[in-house]
């Protein structure tokens, strides 16, 4: 769980039979690319369009010290950002633009790029849709205001989705664990005995006191 980018990169290594991490330099540059793309396209639901907008992004998106990592291993980072601006994309697409298929298959592919990475936003999400769902029925009622009803019952849909996750994950905590080194509960014991052996000490997380 929340191991894309080492899944990604097994899968190249599988592939190509080459175990070197320049390997991912081509997926990560699609990524790369693919996040100041969709920028650019946020920029154009704000009326906000013209030739030099992608250039100056795509300079200061580039210089950022989280970009300039992509180049040296596969980041989570890499995964993360584009997911988050591809759910972002979307949600001010339903709600400036109406529902459209094609954006939902944007969301679906960030929303697979930020939970197959970190498991745990699934309950960032899953606050702001709740939010995000309740200002559009505002504005539907009060303000009278044209948001498709396929709009609000996407919002609905994926709040229960993120809540779902959020509730099967057990929280940061619950992923945190998941995603530490002592998986096996034998190399946890093993690994403890060893250092009590020799009289040191071992720090030890409190979820896994309880299995020792």
């Amino acid at each position: 769980e929340g191991q894309l980018p080492a899944g990604v990169l097994a899968l190249v290594y599988k592939i190509f039979g080459v175990h070197k991490p320049f390997m991912m330099l081509p997926i990560l540059a699609f990524l790369g690319s693919t996040t100041v793309k969709v920028i650019g396209k946020i920029l154009e639901l704000f009326n906000v369009t013209g030739r030099w907008w992608p250039l100056i992004i795509g300079f200061f998106f580039t210089v950022t010290p989280t970009s300039i990592s992509w180049m040296v291993y596969p980041h989570q980072d890499a995964f993360i950002v584009p997911g988050v601006l591809f759910i972002t994309w979307s949600y001010l697409s339903f709600m400036l633009a109406g529902f459209q298929w094609s954006i939902l298959l944007s969301f679906i592919f960030g929303v697979i790029l930020v939970i197959g990475t970190k498991t745990y936003f699934s309950e960032i999400l899953f606050v702001c849709t709740i939010v995000i769902f309740f200002q559009c029925l505002y504005y539907s009622f009060a303000k009278r205001s044209v948001i498709s009803k396929k709009s609000l019952l996407f919002f609905f849909i994926s709040t229960m989705i993120f809540g779902i996750i959020s509730l099967l994950n057990n929280g940061y905590l619950g992923t945190s664990s998941k995603n530490l080194n002592f998986r096996d509960e034998k190399l946890l014991k093993k690994t403890t005995n060893h250092f009590r052996a020799k009289n040191q000490e071992f720090s030890i997380p409190e979820i896994y006191k309880e299995k020792i």
